[in-house]
Parts: C-alpha cells; structure tokens; sequence
C-alpha cells in the first residue's frame, strides 16, 4: 500500500511502498501527464510535476530510502497452512518537501481533468483513480499533521474544481521552500497550514512574485516556464526533517 507520512518536524513527508505500489502511481502519473508541450499554458506545471515523479522512480530503484516493513503474515496462520512465506515486504521511499508535495497533489487536478476530457467516464479511468490515491495519502498526512480547522480549509482549497494551475509561476515553489527550510524546525508545524494556503490559494505574494517572473521573462524574450530561479537548496542528509 503506498505509504506517506509527514516527517517529525513537519518539514516533509516519506512517499513509499512497494515496487507494485510505486509503479501502479508512476504509470498513472506519467500517463494522465502526457506529453511535453502539450499543453502549453500548463506547461510549468507539467515540467514540475515530473521533476517530482522521476525522483519517486528514481527512488523506488532503491537509491534513496529502503525499509522493511511487516505485511501481515502471522507465524501461527504460515505454520497452520504448512506455508513458507515472508513475514516483511521491502518498502522503497524518498522524503519530499512539503511545500513540492503539496503543488504537486494540487497540479496533479488539472491533469486528471485534463485527461478526462478524452475519456467517457473519467471518475471510473483507472489511472485517475491511482493518482486520487495519491492524493488522499497526502491530505491523510495533513489530517494527522495539522489541526482540525486549518486542516478542513487546506483540504477544501487542494480539492476545489475552482483552483487551477493554469499559467502558474511555479518558481514560487522553490522560494517558498526555501523560506520554509530557514524556519526553525520546531515552528514549521505551525507555519504549514500558510504554506499550503499560499501554494494553492495564492495572495498578494503569490502575484507580485509572478510579475517579477513575467518581467524576468519579457527581458529576455523567453517563457515564463523557462525562468529558472536560483536556488541553493541543502543536501536530503543536511535537512532536519
């Protein structure tokens, strides 16, 4: 079953499972994705997005976190059935910053829609149906994490047809993560409701950061999903997550 769970200090949260359980949401993912370029005014989001999925895939090849976790199989019951079977199934994992995972559960809407146009019932499209798992994982993890009040009003922002990733300046991501990371550790819980208001909501940060992204753009004759913002983000093992 795919795992995610908020780290001790709230700074991210673990994705893991096992190989099954990644590739069933990689091939999802990948697939309501589509191609680069397809649709060019979610085009920052989509390259996002997969920035994100390729680090999961990079880490369900076991180059980041591998734990051992138990699968329910009882000594008694294998014993009484006269089976030999494992007792712990291999879990693969990689710790994401909240602020990375949060967009990405929000941007992953647009493509699910998106998808859907093409599809006669997309609430029954198998691979939609993998990545709202996702999804749910993540808002279970801030149900967990955050208290009742601010979590009920994350969870209606996250999910709402009415918010999109359209034309998003996604470089506010990465400042917002850095901002985030230079918070003392014990004061990120409390912050993270705010955090995620400001991914998905936006406000008058979110605009005046996206002009200065625009302006950056029209100086240089470029689109602003090729704006890239220069960040000096720490190592996973430098992080107190």
């Amino acid at each position: 079953m795919l795992s995610i769970q908020s780290t001790p200090y709230s700074t991210g949260a673990t994705v893991s499972g096992d190989i099954w359980d990644l590739d069933a949401f990689l091939t999802a993912s990948f697939d309501l994705l589509g191609e680069e370029n397809a649709f060019y005014d979610y085009e920052s989001t989509h390259r996002r997005l997969t920035k994100t999925l390729l680090r999961i895939a990079s880490a369900r090849k076991g180059k980041e976190e591998v734990m051992v976790v138990a699968n329910g199989a009882r000594r008694d019951l294998l014993k009484d059935r006269d089976m030999i079977t494992p007792e712990r199934n291999v879990y693969f994992g990689c710790k994401i910053l909240w602020p990375e995972l949060l967009f990405t559960a929000f941007g992953l809407n647009d493509f699910i829609r998106l998808a859907g146009e093409d599809i006669k019932h997309p609430h029954l499209h198998v691979y939609s149906m993998e990545v709202r798992l996702f999804q749910a994982k993540v808002i279970e993890a801030l149900e967990i994490t955050l208290p009742e009040e601010d979590f009920t009003d994350v969870k209606q922002a996250l999910l709402s047809p009415q918010r999109s990733t359209e034309d998003y300046a996604t470089q506010y991501v990465d400042m917002l993560a850095v901002s985030f990371l230079k918070v003392p550790k014990e004061e990120r819980k409390v912050l993270l409701p705010r955090l995620a208001r400001s991914i998905v909501v936006g406000g008058a940060d979110y605009e005046s950061f996206k002009q200065k992204v625009i302006a950056e753009a029209n100086k240089t004759k470029s689109a602003v999903h090729d704006i890239q913002l220069t960040v000096d983000y720490p190592k996973n093992e430098d992080i107190e997550w």
